[in-house]
């Protein structure tokens, strides 16, 4: 019994006996070997397996799997040998085959089923082109004819196929003759077009519409980059501007009245900071905040000019001066990390015996609120620095809440906090609160502020006051209590004003006082 052996040929593969895989083995290298240094000999050697691969396709059947001798001799007498190439005029090489319906690529005008099938018939494609248009007037007949064959019909997309679909011989010396003349044919076709004078024109044409196209982008790109260049110079100088502005009031003799809605950022700083560090954490400041504005008009200034300066040695100074400034005033603030550490909070208690009368009127005595001559520069909601041409104060806010007393007498409890780097240094900086209230006959006067001693640090100084009205009392709230009223215990309800208003205190909280008017 034979041995069966499996190869594989343009990725299919086959089984074939060991006389069957022996002669085709030889038979292919022989191939190889006469093409393989030869021009286009890689797509001849292709192309021949593929036609390989057909014949032996068409060999195997349902009940025949394995391909035997006989079968290898008929495919090689089929194809011819090696030596039918020596004479390209034989016999052989001019035989006429049955044809094959392809649809023809190289000659098509849509899909190449016109080309394909006058090949296919041997006549003219004009005539077939000719039919087919005809038969659009037989309700469209043409064309549904045409379209089904273009979906069923295959490509001749190999050279194999190609001779096939014209009746022609597919043995070795028609192949090698049909890929050199259409390898020639395309090189002359390119030859051609290249030195025709369409082609000239037409490359012409394209360089000349790139140049056009490559002078308008760059026109667009060097009108962009005098816009940014403007903007960037008109933003840094407005930026200078403003900075320059800001530090001439602190640092130079200028009339109070010309900046009296400016604070004196030094004076402020040296309530967080020493003072020996005042003057060099405000340069750094600046430093850190000029250099980058200077950079924006020096950029915008090479944008609009398209200046070319080497400018590496001072771009690194600036860059380093920068660095060192950035590191300096990050030290600064960092070494007050410290001071706010611990947090302490004291709590004192001042039994108001020397109310006298029957009802009890609170109001504020502080009346700048007004005043144009003093500014006032807010930090959120807390504090506020207060300017006057005497001095500048740094304030905090301070909030009532009001409950019943559990005594026949009111009392007010100040409760204050600080930080600072230890429970101690916490409380030194609670004596450092300045708070002033005063109670004059039948009314309680109440800053709406408290102040931080001269020359001392802020450290988050807080304070709150809790006012206790023993019930029964009468109570009247100025208008000017109504900032600072942050909590009124209430008999029941929510009341939108306390101010300007008379209420009675009960063991519950204020309730309106009914039938008395101011």
């Amino acid at each position: 019994m034979k041995e069966v052996i499996q190869i594989n040929i343009k990725g299919i593969v086959f089984h074939l006996d060991d006389d069957a895989h022996i002669l085709l083995r030889t038979y292919l290298q022989e191939v190889q070997q006469h093409f393989r240094n030869v021009e286009y000999g890689q797509e001849i050697i292709d192309d021949f397996e593929m036609r390989v691969v057909e014949l032996l396709k068409a060999k195997l059947t349902k009940n025949k799997e394995v391909i035997n001798i006989q079968d290898v001799e008929e495919i090689l007498n089929t194809l011819g040998k090696i030596s039918d190439i020596e004479d390209q005029h034989s016999e052989n090489t001019r035989e006429r085959v049955k044809r094959k319906l392809y649809r023809d690529p190289e000659n098509s005008t849509l899909g190449g089923v016109a080309s394909g099938v006058a090949a296919y018939l041997g006549v003219d494609v004009v005539w077939i082109r000719l039919a087919f248009i005809l038969a659009i007037f037989l309700n469209g007949l043409g064309i549904i004819a045409y379209l089904i064959m273009w979906i069923i019909v295959p490509n001749a997309r190999t050279v194999t196929q190609r001779m096939e679909m014209r009746g022609e011989p597919v043995r070795f010396e028609t192949i090698e003759e049909n890929i050199r003349n259409e390898y020639e044919n395309v090189k002359n076709n390119f030859s051609h077009i290249s030195g025709s004078k369409t082609y000239q024109d037409s490359k012409n044409a394209l360089a000349e519409i790139i140049r056009v196209v490559g002078n308008l982008i760059l026109l667009i790109i060097k009108a962009l980059a005098a816009i940014i260049g403007l903007s960037l110079i008109i933003a840094g100088s407005f930026l200078i501007i403003a900075l320059l502005f800001s530090w001439v009031p602190f640092h130079f003799d200028v009339p109070w009245e010309s900046w009296n809605y400016m604070p004196d950022v030094s004076d402020l700083l040296q309530r967080f900071i020493p003072s020996g560090m005042v003057m060099p954490f405000l340069l750094s400041v600046w430093i850190i905040v000029l250099i980058p504005i200077l950079a924006l008009i020096y950029g915008g200034i090479k944008l609009l000019f398209r200046l070319h300066m080497k400018d590496t040695a001072a771009g690194a100074f600036l860059f380093a001066a920068w660095i060192l400034a950035l590191l300096f005033a990050g030290s600064v603030v960092f070494m007050q990390y410290p001071n706010y550490q611990e947090e302490r909070t004291e709590i004192s208690t001042i039994d108001l015996n020397n109310w006298t009368g029957d009802t009890l009127y609170v109001a504020s005595p502080y009346s700048n609120q007004y005043n144009h001559d003093i500014s006032y520069i807010h930090f959120g909601d807390q504090y506020e620095l207060i300017i006057s041409p005497e001095q500048t104060d740094l304030t905090g806010n301070i909030e009532i809440d009001i409950y019943p007393a559990k005594t026949d007498y009111a009392q007010l409890k100040l409760i204050k906090q600080a930080m600072g780097e230890n429970y101690y240094e916490a409380g030194e900086n609670i004596n450092h609160i300045i708070y002033t209230w005063n109670i004059d006959g039948p009314t309680l006067q109440v800053s709406p502020h408290f102040f931080l001693k001269p020359a001392s640090y802020f450290r988050a100084q807080e304070m709150e006051i809790e006012l206790f009205i023993p019930p029964g009392t009468l109570i009247y709230f100025d208008d000017s209590m109504y900032p600072i009223i942050d909590y009124a215990r209430m008999d029941s309800g929510n009341y939108r004003h306390l101010t300007k208003r008379y209420w009675r205190m009960t063991n519950y909280g204020l309730q309106p006082a009914d039938q008395i008017q101011q």
